[in-house]
Formats: structure tokens, sequence, C-alpha cells
């Protein structure tokens, strides 16, 4: 069953946290938006996320506007707290304040985009008509509460949500841009923050959710010293009980990364005015996809074709001894320590240099294996057809040509997958990638080889570069 046989006046979505996660959710939810412009649409938050969906000291309720571009009713929890007091007669009192909010607003749908229990339970207490959620939920129980269970498709988690929301419509959605508040004293405070550093700035977020995506801070800040010889300011962004982080970072750099703290009203104006960011798998990073600002993503034990950059000319690291595992553990993980700061210096130089074209991405890789005088193999592999594959060889050539899918085809795109020099399918994604050259002489693609596999060459670190199909 689907909204699309019910008289939907009004919506409201479920998603309480985290940063990254309600980041994830934002296209399904602004699809779900153009497909209903004049239904009410409520959205139920974590009271710390609130500034990704209305801007502070706005009104929570009411007409939209730039400030709070996406929803009409904005509805807040503080689960953590209560959590803490459960037992407090102070905690009930909330509770039952913001379900007497939500009910009073009569929503025709509530749709879960968390999958947790306690997400769950919020939308079956929202008093909706229709509750539609997933069939395969995170926590398996919350499915018991609901209505409507969506058979999630596709890899990505933008994918997925974006199947809910058509469960939700009864048909296919077109993607939709995503839009942020806009904090006009947030604007004022960066652009007089950023006036002494100028336009040319990258930004660096060191934190993650577990110790096992956070790559080394002295590495970010050996990554920051290198690149402000290239002329690249570089601001460490940091959230609560992560100072230490920050100065840790710079201190690595020898004082020239500058730690910077600011609410997320003010991240999303600094972010989108970044030359660059670079970071691991967490919320600023996802923000950072989502407004476009190119991207260097530093992955280790989350799966980048899951959770990585979508859908924008980003680029992913990630080590093939990275095993994926949701686990929050406080233990590195090995792939993401095997990553060292010269590849991400060599990414980020790329990067910015990316409007000089093929020829100088790869001088760029080139000059710097010279420098460390060795010559090492950089295989870029994209998930999605047609993109452009490049091969650096052992002696710096460069050979290019449409990549056949590895892992199968992606809908929406741009989705990277790691692929060892020892994986048996990289001589056929060369192979069959000879009947797709475009603009490239036969003769040259043919000269693509697989080299033979070593113990040494598995360990090597391999660069995905999420590419837009034309």
């Amino acid at each position: 069953m689907s909204a699309a046989n019910l008289p939907i006046k009004s919506l409201l979505v479920v998603r309480l946290g985290a940063m990254g996660d309600i980041i994830h959710t934002l296209p399904a939810v602004s699809a779900l938006r153009n497909a209903f412009p004049v239904m009410r649409l409520g959205w139920i938050v974590e009271e710390r996320w609130a500034e990704l969906l209305c801007a502070r000291n706005t009104l929570r309720s009411g007409p939209r506007s730039v400030s709070r571009p996406l929803v009409d009713v904005l509805h807040t929890v503080d689960t953590k707290h209560w959590r803490k007091s459960l037992l407090a007669l102070e905690t009930w009192r909330q509770i039952s304040a913001v379900l007497r909010e939500v009910r009073s607003e009569n929503y025709d749908i509530a749709v879960d985009f968390q999958g947790a229990l306690k997400s769950a339970a919020i939308a079956r207490c929202a008093g909706a008509g229709a509750i539609f959620g997933m069939e395969h939920p995170r926590e398996t129980p919350a499915r018991i509460f609901y209505k409507h269970r969506v058979a999630t498709k596709g890899a990505h988690v933008i994918e997925q949500y974006d199947s809910i929301a058509e469960a939700v419509v009864g048909k296919r959605l077109p993607k939709t841009e995503v839009e942020f508040p806009r904090n006009e004293e947030a604007e004022a405070r960066i652009e007089e923050k950023l006036k002494c550093l100028g336009k040319d700035f990258v930004l660096i977020t060191p934190g993650a959710g577990w110790a096992a995506k956070q790559w080394p801070a002295g590495r970010y800040g050996e990554v920051a010293a290198a690149l402000s010889q290239d002329g690249l300011a570089t601001l460490v962004n940091f959230g609560p009980d992560e100072e230490p982080l920050a100065l840790a970072v710079q201190s690595a750099s020898r004082g020239v990364a500058q730690p910077s703290s600011c609410s997320i009203g003010e991240l999303i104006p600094l972010t989108r005015r970044a030359r660059l960011f670079i970071g691991g798998d967490t919320g600023p990073l996802h923000l950072a996809t989502a407004l476009r600002t190119p991207v260097v993503a530093i992955f280790g034990p989350t799966d980048p074709a899951r959770n990585g950059p979508y859908g924008t000319r980003n680029v992913v690291l990630r080590n093939p001894a990275s095993q994926t595992s949701l686990s929050h553990v406080n233990t590195p993980d090995p792939g993401l320590l095997a990553i060292t700061p010269e590849e991400v210096i060599s990414a980020a130089l790329w990067k910015r240099d990316r409007s000089g074209g093929l020829g100088d991405a790869g001088a760029c890789f080139r000059s710097r294996e010279k420098e460390r005088g060795a010559h090492r193999e950089w295989a870029l592999c994209v998930h999605s057809q047609p993109a452009l594959l490049w091969f650096v060889g052992a002696h710096g050539r460069i050979c290019h040509c449409l990549a056949k899918l590895v892992g199968g085809l992606n809908r929406g795109d741009h989705i990277l997958r790691d692929l060892s020099p020892g994986d048996p399918r990289r001589g056929r994604v060369f192979a069959n990638s000879l009947s797709r050259i475009r603009g490239v002489r036969e003769q040259r693609a043919a000269s693509i080889s697989t080299p033979t596999p070593s113990p040494d060459r598995r360990k090597r670190f391999f660069l995905g570069t999420l590419l837009e199909a034309p």
C-alpha cells in the first residue's frame, strides 16, 4: 500500500540523529516535499541536530522560509538526557509534552527512516493513520510498530531512504537538491572569521563517531603542514570534547592548522566556503558532500559503498586491509592506519587542481612518487557506468578507458569499490573496458595490463574517485 491511495495532507518524518544520518535522509524527504508540495511536513529530531533543519532563533513552525526551508513543523527530543534520568518525574513530563505536541498535528502518515526501536515507538505514538518503515530495520523489533514495511533497495543508504520515500508515494521520484537553513548572523560571523585566511582554505575534521574510524591526529597535522606550502590554510573543526584532538593536529602541523569550534549553524557556511574538506566517515564529511564542497574522505571499517560521498566528484581513500564493520571499538583499524599522509596530500592536491585535467592529475601522482624514490601503482576504480577509469602504471604511464562496473550497478551512480591487485575481477575490468573506449585509440587502451600480484602489493593503497556519469 502507498500514500498515493490515501488523502495525504500531513506527514511526519522520524529521524532523530545522528548528523550524517539526518543529512543522508534529506534527499528522500526533499523528494517527498516535491511530490506533495502543499502537505504539512513535520520532522522529529534530537535537539542537538535541530540546526540542520531550522536556523537558531527561528520559529519552529509556520510558513517555510530560508531559515526553515524544508519542514513546516520541527519537533525536538533529548533522548540522551532522558536516558540518564529515566525515572525522574521531569523526564516523563517532557516526554508527555512532546507526544502531545506531535499528536496535536494529526499527521496522516509517519515515516521512520531510522529503524531503531525508539524511533519506531515514537512513530507509533504520533498517532498517524499509516506508519512506514523498513522491512529489515537496524533493530529488528522495530518492525512490529510499522503498518507498511518497505523492502529497501540500493547499496548506499541514500538509495535505501529514497526507496522508502518512493513506497510512500507509490512511484519513482526524481532527484532533488537539498537545501539547508540559512542563518544570516552565522553567515556574518563566519565571514568575519575568514577575513584573515583568504579564499583558499582547507577544512579538516579529525574526529569520528568511534576510534576505529579515526585517522591519527598527527597525520592530519602533517597533511596541513604540507598543504600550507602549496598556499592552502587549514582550519581544524572540532566538536564537543574534541578540543585535545584539534590541538594535537595543530601541534603536529607546527602551528599551521588553526582549531575552530562552531555551532552547526556556523559549520554550514564555513563548509560551503571551504576549498576542500578532508576527514573520515563523520557528519561534517556528509555535510560537505551535500554542499558540493570537494572532499577527500578517509575510510576505514565503514563501507564507502554504503556510507561514502554520494553523487559528487569526490575522492575516497580506503586501504584493502580494512574490513567492513559497524562495531564501535576503540582499536585502530589496521587499514586506516596503512593510509599515509603522502597519499592524502596527493589526493588533496589533485582535488585542488582537478580543473587542470587528466594530465595534471597524473603528473601530481607521479611527482609525489618520484620524490619518495619509488614507483607505486595507483588505480582509480569507480562504481558507476559510464565513468572514466585512470590507471597509472609502474613507470608513471597513464592509460584510460571507460570502466565496466565492478560489483553491479548502483542506481544513483558514483559509489567506490576497492579493487586490490590480487582480485581476479581486475583483469576482466580492463579487458571488458576495451569495447567502451571514448576518444582513446585502441592500441593505447590495449596497453593496459594486470601486473602479477605479490603479498607486498596486496597491502598497498588504492585510491577511488567518484565521478559523475555524463
